[in-house]
């Protein structure tokens, strides 16, 4: 299915994503920002309607997804594949990486400021560094391999508005089984508090 569309928007109700799945790795789900997402989930499956909003830099990274995306096809000479929402069917959790290797779940980042974008490429050189600085983007590609049982990842930070050189950056991501499991284990018991929440909020089904 093509990402951001009814369908793609229907299948990810519920559903604990990888775009997302940092809120629920602090120090534990006790955190407002992991019972916030939790109840986010539970509103979605009640069919309560979350407001949503587009920003300036969020419109700027859709405009410029495709672009990158043929771009790191070309830099990087890999075969990507555009994909869809795929879902883990053993647990409550699922991704949409912005391309998909044999070997590889591809992640995109088009930042609005420049200066993100040069952040990105005198910092970011490698796993440990995308952790330290990018967190999010660390677990998001993390969660991403494990859905689409990938060993490998690359992560990119693209500017269009400098030279082909300047504006692009590409770091392959070794797949990290602890981070992985870690998801693994927080996802089962933010699963488990969906469940209660849905029970206390909806006691008739």
């Amino acid at each position: 299915m093509e990402q951001r569309t009814k369908e793609w928007l229907e299948a990810r109700k519920g559903v604990f994503t990888a775009s997302n799945i940092w809120k629920l790795l602090g120090k534990s789900l006790n955190t407002e920002t992991a019972k916030t997402y939790i109840r986010e989930k539970a509103m979605e499956i009640l069919g309560i309607e979350i407001p949503s909003f587009t920003t300036p830099a969020m419109q700027w990274g859709t405009d410029n997804e495709a672009l990158a995306f043929r771009f790191a096809k070309r830099r990087l000479g890999i075969d990507f594949k555009e994909v869809g929402f795929q879902k883990d069917y053993d647990l409550n959790l699922g991704g949409s990486a912005d391309g998909i290797s044999e070997n590889h779940a591809l992640e995109i980042k088009c930042p609005f400021n420049t200066s993100e974008h040069i952040k990105h490429k005198l910092e970011i050189k490698n796993g440990e560094t995308l952790f330290i600085h990018k967190p999010e983007y660390y677990y998001q590609l993390q969660c991403n391999m494990m859905v689409y049982q990938k060993n490998k990842g690359y992560f990119v930070s693209f500017d269009p508005r400098l030279d082909k050189n300047l504006g692009w950056h590409a770091v392959e991501i070794e797949d990290h089984v602890g981070t992985q499991v870690l998801i693994q284990e927080r996802v089962k018991q933010a699963t488990l508090i969906l469940n209660e929440y849905l029970n206390l909020l909806n006691p008739n089904t």
